[in-house]
């Protein structure tokens, strides 16, 4: 099963957090995530079929682009987009290779 979901988000200073609730609550996403794609705007506004290929940074509206193609275990993501942020695992967030969306 995949979802996507495209959201009008504010103007906020602080720490993006992917996969949990902020603080204080703490709910980690007990599951898989992968191509986090952050735009600048939305890819649709309604409905949509997820797609079957990996997402590819587009040079002017990409913020953020986690592909989590690296090795087994690693807590490394790297940020593919031109922003090049800085991506810190919690939790125990990992890689895994065992489920992976887009087969190569």
């Amino acid at each position: 099963m995949s979802h996507e979901q495209s959201i009008i988000w504010p103007n906020i200073d602080g720490d993006l957090i992917i996969g949990a609730a902020p603080p204080p609550q703490g709910a980690f996403l007990k599951g898989n995530l992968d191509d986090i794609h952050w735009r600048n705007i939305a890819l649709s506004t309604e409905n949509f079929d997820p797609p079957d290929t990996p997402a590819v940074p587009s040079v002017f509206d990409t913020k953020l682009l986690i592909s989590a193609d690296g090795e087994h275990g690693s807590t490394i993501f790297e940020d593919s987009s031109s922003s090049d942020h800085t991506i810190t695992s919690n939790n125990g967030a990992s890689i895994s290779t065992v489920i992976s969306k887009f087969q190569e």
